[in-house]
Parts: C-alpha cells; sequence; structure tokens
C-alpha cells in the first residue's frame, strides 16, 4: 500500500514541478507530440517492467504536465480575440472526457488488472499524438483568426 502511495506521490511531485516550470519550455504543437511521445515511453516502460522500472511512471509526471497547457496555449494564440470561447470549448469536453476516461480506467483495472487499466492510457496518448500529427501537418493551411476590432476604438 505504501509503495503504491510513493509512485503517485512521486509523480505528482514531477508533474507539478512540470507545471510550474513547464512556461520556460513549452509552447509549440511539437512540444504536445514530444511530450506524448516520452509519456507514452515511460508508461510503457513502467507497466512492462518490475517493480525497478516504476520510477518510469514517476517520470512520466514531467511529460504529462505540459500537454494540456500546451494546446491551451495554442488555442489561445490561435484565436486571441476569442480566448474566453476557446477555452471553455476546450475545458468542458477536457472535463468530460477526462471523468470518461478514468472510470473506462478504472473499469478495467478492476476486471482486468492494473497494467491492463493503465495501457488505456497509452492508447489515450496515441491518439493525442495522432491529432497533433495531423494539426501540425495542416499548420500551413490554418492561420489564426484575425482578431475583430473592439466596439470601442469605433
Amino acid at each position: 500500500m505504501t509503495e503504491g502511495a510513493f509512485y503517485l506521490s512521486g509523480f505528482y511531485l514531477v508533474f507539478t514541478i512540470g507545471r510550474l516550470t513547464a512556461h520556460r519550455w513549452i509552447g509549440q504543437e511539437k512540444a504536445v507530440l514530444l511530450c506524448s511521445l516520452s509519456a507514452i515511453v515511460a508508461l510503457a516502460l513502467a507497466i512492462a517492467g518490475s517493480s525497478g522500472t516504476l520510477g518510469f511512471f514517476i517520470a512520466s509526471g514531467i511529460s504529462f504536465a505540459a500537454i494540456f497547457p500546451t494546446i491551451a496555449a495554442i488555442a489561445c494564440q490561435l484565436y486571441p480575440a476569442h480566448t474566453g470561447k476557446v477555452l471553455g470549448f476546450l475545458f468542458t469536453p477536457s472535463g468530460i472526457g477526462s471523468l470518461l476516461a478514468n472510470a473506462a480506467i478504472g473499469a478495467a483495472a478492476s476486471q482486468y488488472g492494473m497494467g491492463f487499466g493503465f495501457s488505456l492510457i497509452l492508447i489515450f496518448l496515441a491518439l493525442v499524438v495522432c491529432m497533433g500529427s495531423v494539426m501540425n501537418g495542416n499548420k500551413k493551411k490554418h492561420q489564426p483568426l484575425p482578431v475583430e476590432p473592439s466596439l470601442e476604438n469605433e
């Protein structure tokens, strides 16, 4: 029981450090891809290995820390005149998705074991990589929306 608490506390410690320092090293679409890929590798090593490789679970926290804030920053850069709406549209589905994903992981872990449940995270991260790759490929086609003049300036 204390071993699980140690790994979870370690993950959130590294995650928090990542969130506090992420403004120095994130902000690009490539950061989402790199962090997702490194999280996949670290989690896969933690799941596939023995108790000696569970440190990779802790290390994956730094990668997870940068994914969502970078996506939010990119969305705000793309639509600067509509950041409130964009963040609302981003946070609402991500909250619902997180709720459903965590329920699926918990149900799978209860039914088939913790390793299998946590392996579902790898699938979710792979989806992020796929979507990020598509978006990165379409980056040249998509330009940010122009900022609408405010009524105060008229």
